[in-house]
This record gives structure tokens, C-alpha cells and sequence, in this order.
């Protein structure tokens, strides 16, 4: 039933149109050609799906043909995606919408909302994810676009299952179904019937997941697919015969799947199919080749996560360059002054000597010379203001990227009643704070890492991704053990080992179970502040810091501290910025004890009036002083057992 189709067979379409790019100069023909080819290998292949993408992007902007640059930056977004690599998807997203509202392109700016919706929905952000995808929805109806309000409904269904909303999820697929049926050459009819197929398999309807999932492989026969879509049908057969205890039947496909993925490549697929070889191994008793496959489940996931990083570094190490090349422009301003000053005082000093031979034309002389060097100052100036300005826009928008990454709307739902104060120093922040709930344990982390501004900024995105991998994505739960497994990444990401970097952050983390009214802390050097019965108390981490100095033979100390909450508590984590910030009259350090008393004092305020209260005296200590460092409180309130 699953023969499968040879991933590295390629379409006479796409032979002819490679064919025609060997024959084609590097011009504006050759950018249509490279979309279509990204787009095409989009599915099949996605190592030359991304090269073709990427080399049409610098085309289009050395030939700067603008009109192509929307629908090609959707195109790599979408490879970026199959390639599970969100962070640079949702850059090349936010790239196509500015791109098609600069040139009024409608249908471009539908399918980027359409996209950077789906996007939401990968980081949970389910409010946003529904709003962009109804976007497009509205926007694909008034252009009359079939095609693209199919795949928006398709969309909005993803979304609607995610938050359990299932009839209004199987409306949405029947509506992308319906319109797709009615469609010239049926396009991907296969994607529907397998969502909703998978949609009565988490209902537990197997007869219905079996009719959709057949109706799925009949439609990518019918159609012809390839790659990751026909195999993505065949690993939910996978699924539904695991739920059935058809072990064998569930792992003769996976087998197939994880071989195909791997000829394609396609990491998500090689993951998924992993993950069900370990859970059938595991329904079958035979424990060796579960464990086998469970190791390399592990493995694959730990190299999605390395590839992200790698990105980020990069995109990081950008932004630091620019920001020393804006460093050489002030100090090549500085000079050009400087120069400016010698030759007057060369002029005058001319003039002086000259005067006996005719005032008058050196008066004449000396305004010439003014006005040229006038001239020259002026255009230097002006190119100074502009690559200032590219600078900056480059910087502001690293910022965009890092709020996003501190998006927490949606801890509202779980943990309702807390505030964060966030001021950077710079544009963006060596500070972050993360908040998440998964396997109904709460998670709340506040870190200060090494530096501010963008070398900070660097450090965060990297924390931020690793404690991502560590608790949601490997399950460790227990907070020291988070810590060992962050500093290790640190250690491992940086070659501390080899190059001494030590760059690295102080953390403290705390994991709520709410079931058992129990909270576990741990911490790099932060302290938690505990408020409990108007006593306030101090537990302290370990001395030392995630990825610092401490000899070889030395444990790093982390120790999980399990704290009853079943009474009313309010807790606080916080970096140093606040506590080493100077000002008031004498021009001295808020400091730790003045800070830890000023808690104590508005622990009884509701949590929106204790973060107004900070805001308040921080602004009056710091009258007249600049800020020195990125400053982060974190506060919470916990209810206790209800009465």
C-alpha cells in the first residue's frame, strides 16, 4: 500500500526549467526562474528549494526588481519552515509583507499574513495566529483568490484543533475541502483529508481517520506528489496503526518514512518517524530498539535547536559589526574635524604671511577654501546620517526579533496575576525574562546575561532557544538540573573549553505545581525574594554563574529548593540593574538591601501597583543619572489552596 515515490527523481518540468537556467544570463528571466524552481522543490528537496530562493533574493536586489521580492521572500519562508527553522521563517515572512505594501501587492500581503499566522500557531501564540489567518481569510474573499482562501481556511483550522475547538476546526477543513474539490486540477487535496483524518484520530475514530487518510493517498496518486506530502500521509498510517496495535504494519512505514526523509532531507519527517519507531518498539516489549530510536529522536531534535543557534549567531554577530562600523564612522568624523581645524589655522596662518603681498586676495582665498571645505564636511555629514541611519533600522529591527521571542500575552491564561518591569538600557536587552506552561507545570525564568545592548542581546537569544530545548522539548523539569544542562549547552555552543570565552548569564528558575501547590527554585547566582505571611525571605543560588569561571574539578552547586505555596505567596526574581542603578541626591547605588526592603514594603499591593511602584521611585532615583544597566523584575502572586 505504501511504496513510497524516489525522493531524487525529479519532474520533467523542473529538468526543463533547470535546463533553462544553465542557458539563461543573470538577470531579471533568471530571478523567475530560480522562484519557480524554489517553490516547486519545495516539498521534494529542500536543499536546492533554498539555494534557488536565496540566489533569486540577491538577484532581485543587485537588478532591484522589487515586484519579485514579496512572493520569493514567502517562498523561502515556507522552505524555512519544512526545514523547522521558525525564527528565520518568520523573518522572511515579515520581509514579503513589507515588500507587498510597499508595491500594493494584495494577494502577496494575504498569504503573508496567512503565513505568519501559521508561525504563531508553531510558538503557541494562538490569539495572534487566528487574527493574521482571518486576515487573509477576509482579504482572499474580496480579491476573489480560491486558491489562497483555501489554504488560509486550512490554516485557520490548525489553530481552531490546537486550542480544541474541534467542530469549528473540522467546519474550517471542510471549507478548505470544498473549495479545493471545486478547483481545477484539485491542488493538494491530500493536505486537507490528512489534517482532518488526523483530527478524528485524536477523537479516537479510527474508522473515519482510515476513510480520510485512504481518501488522501488516493488524492497524491491522483495528483502526483512528491516528497515530504505523500510521506506526511503515510506516517498518519503510521499513527492510526499504533492506536490499532498494528505494530508491524505502523513500523514497516515508519521505516520507509525515516528512509525517505533522510534522501529528501527532511529533519521534521526523520524526527516524526523516529519518535513512532520508539513508541512501537516500545508497545511491542522490545525495550533495545526502542531506546535505539528514542536516542536518535533525541539527536535530531538537539540538531534542529544547533541550527537555529547558529542562525541567530550569525544574525547577531551582523548587528555587533555594524555597530562597529557606526563606532569607525564617529571616530572618522572626529578626525575629519580635527583636520579641518589644522588647515584653518594653515589658512591663517597663510594669511598672516600674505597679507603684505594684497589683503584682498587672500580674503578672496580663504573664502573659496571655506566654501569648498564647507562643502566637503557637508557631504561627509550627510553620509554619515545615512549609514547612521541604516544602522539603527538594522539594530531596531533585532529588537522586533527579541520582543517577539518575549511575548507573553498568553502566560495570562496560566498565570494570571504577575508583572514584569523590562527597561534595556540600549535598543535592545542582555536581560530576558521566559514564562511557559507545559505537562501542567508553570515555568518562570528571569536571567541577566553577560553585557547589554547587542552582545547581551546575543547571549539572550541563545538562553532563550536552549531552556526552550531543555524543558519543552526533553522534559527536564527540575530546576537544577535545568541549570546543569543550560550551563553544558553554554559550554558546548561557545567552546569554553578551547577559546575561554566566558561569557554566560545569572539565572534563577522556578517550576509551579499547581496540582500539588508546591514551587521548586533554582538558581545561577539570582536570588528568589519569597513573600509568605508579611515574612520576607531570601533564598539564594549557587556562587556560580551559568558558563563562568570555577576550576575543573569544582560542581557548580545548583540545588533545587521546594517551597510550600498552598498559603498565599509572593515571589520576585529580578537581575542586578535595579539594586547597582546610581542616583538620588548623593549620586550612590540603589543597592540590594534599600531594593529587597522596597519589595517587602509593596508586596501587599495588587501586582499591577507594585510594577507602578517600582516604575515610580526607579524614575525618581535615576533623575539626573543615565541608566547603567538592562533592569528586569519579575513579580507573581499565588493564590494558595482555595477555601
Amino acid at each position: 500500500m505504501f511504496g513510497g515515490l524516489d525522493t531524487q527523481a525529479q519532474t520533467p518540468e523542473i529538468d526543463s526549467l533547470e535546463s533553462k537556467l544553465a542557458n539563461t544570463p543573470p538577470d531579471v528571466r533568471q530571478i523567475k526562474i530560480l522562484s519557480k524552481l524554489s517553490w516547486k522543490l519545495r516539498d521534494s528537496d529542500l536543499k536546492k528549494a533554498l539555494n534557488y530562493g536565496i540566489r533569486s533574493l540577491k538577484l532581485i536586489a543587485q537588478f532591484k526588481h522589487h515586484k519579485a521580492a514579496a512572493q520569493t521572500n514567502n517562498y523561502v519562508g515556507v522552505i524555512y519552515r519544512n526545514l523547522n527553522q521558525y525564527s528565520n521563517a518568520i523573518t522572511y515572512y515579515y520581509r514579503a509583507l513589507k515588500a507587498a505594501q510597499t508595491n500594493n501587492q494584495p494577494i502577496q500581503i494575504a498569504y503573508a499574513y496567512n503565513n505568519i499566522g501559521e508561525i504563531f500557531k508553531f510558538q503557541n501564540r494562538l490569539k495572534d495566529a487566528g487574527q493574521n489567518t482571518q486576515k487573509a481569510i477576509d482579504m482572499f474573499k474580496k480579491l476573489n483568490n480560491k486558491g489562497g482562501e483555501a489554504y488560509a481556511h486550512l490554516r485557520l483550522g490548525e489553530i481552531l484543533q490546537k486550542q480544541g475547538r474541534v467542530e469549528e476546526a473540522y467546519n474550517a477543513y471542510s471549507e478548505a475541502a470544498k473549495i479545493r474539490e471545486n478547483m481545477p486540477k484539485q491542488p493538494r487535496l491530500d493536505v486537507v483529508y490528512n489534517r482532518i483524518g488526523n483530527l478524528f484520530l485524536e477523537q479516537k475514530n479510527y474508522d473515519q481517520t482510515f476513510v480520510y487518510l485512504t481518501k488522501a493517498k488516493e488524492a497524491n496518486i491522483r495528483n502526483n506528489v512528491r516528497g515530504t506530502g505523500i510521506y506526511s500521509v503515510e506516517v498518519s498510517f503510521a499513527k492510526l496503526y499504533i492506536e490499532q496495535n498494528q505494530l508491524d504494519k505502523a513500523i514497516l512505514i515508519a521505516q520507509n518514512t525515516y528512509k525517505k526523509a533522510q534522501e529528501i532531507p527532511s529533519k521534521p519527517l526523520m524526527a516524526t518517524s523516529l519518535k513512532l519507531l520508539s513508541e512501537a518498539y516500545a508497545l511491542k516489549n522490545e525495550h533495545t530498539k526502542a531506546y535505539e530510536y528514542q536516542q536518535q529522536y533525541i539527536q535530531i531534535t538537539q540538531e534542529f535547536v544547533n541550527t537555529q543557534n547558529r542562525y541567530k549567531i550569525n544574525v547577531l554577530e551582523s548587528i555587533h559589526q555594524l555597530e562597529q562600523k557606526q563606532s569607525e564612522l564617529e571616530l572618522l568624523k572626529k578626525e575629519q574635524r580635527e583636520v579641518i581645524l589644522r588647515r584653518n589655522f594653515v589658512y591663517a596662518l597663510i594669511g598672516s604671511v600674505l597679507l603684505l603681498l594684497g589683503l584682498l586676495s587672500v580674503l578672496v582665498y580663504n573664502n573659496q577654501a571655506k566654501q569648498k571645505a564647507n562643502m566637503l564636511l557637508q557631504i561627509k555629514n550627510d553620509q554619515i546620517d545615512s549609514k547612521n541611519q541604516d544602522i539603527t533600522a538594522s539594530i531596531t529591527y533585532a529588537q522586533r526579533i527579541q520582543q517577539a521571542l518575549l511575548y507573553l500575552e498568553d502566560a495570562n491564561s496560566f498565570m494570571p496575576d504577575y508583572f514584569v518591569l523590562f527597561r534595556p538600557r540600549d535598543i535592545v536587552s542582555g536581560d530576558f525574562y521566559w514564562v511557559e506552561k507545559a505537562k501542567g507545570k508553570i515555568f518562570m525564568v528571569a536571567a541577566d546575561c553577560t553585557g547589554h545592548g547587542v552582545p547581551g542581546a546575543f547571549m539572550t537569544m541563545l538562553g532563550s532557544q536552549a531552556l526552550s530545548n531543555i524543558m519543552i522539548q526533553n522534559k527536564v523539569y527540575d530546576p537544577a538540573q535545568v541549570l546543569l544542562h543550560l550551563d553544558m549547552i553554554l559550554r558546548r555552543t561557545l567552546k569554553s573549553k578551547d577559546t575561554m570565552i566566558r561569557d554566560g548569564m545569572d539565572i534563577a528558575i522556578i517550576v509551579i505545581d499547581p496540582q500539588k501547590h508546591e514551587m521548586q527554585y533554582s538558581g545561577a547566582k539570582n536570588s528568589l525574594i519569597l513573600v509568605q505571611n508579611q515574612e520576607v525571605q531570601e533564598i539564594k543560588g549557587s556562587m556560580y554563574s551559568i558558563n563562568g569561571h570555577r576550576p575543573v574539578e569544582v560542581d557548580a552547586g545548583y540545588e533545587t529548593h521546594t517551597i510550600d505555596i498552598s498559603i498565599p505567596s509572593t515571589f520576585y526574581m529580578y537581575s542586578d540593574g535595579f539594586q547597582d542603578q546610581f542616583g538620588g541626591k548623593k549620586g550612590r547605588k540603589f543597592m540590594k538591601k534599600r531594593f529587597r526592603e522596597l519589595l517587602h514594603t509593596i508586596s501587599r499591593q495588587p501586582m499591577k501597583e507594585q510594577k507602578a511602584t517600582l516604575d515610580k521611585v526607579l524614575n525618581a532615583w535615576m533623575l539626573g543619572h543615565d541608566q547603567v544597566d538592562d533592569i528586569l523584575v519579575m513579580g507573581a502572586r499565588w493564590p494558595g489552596k482555595s477555601t
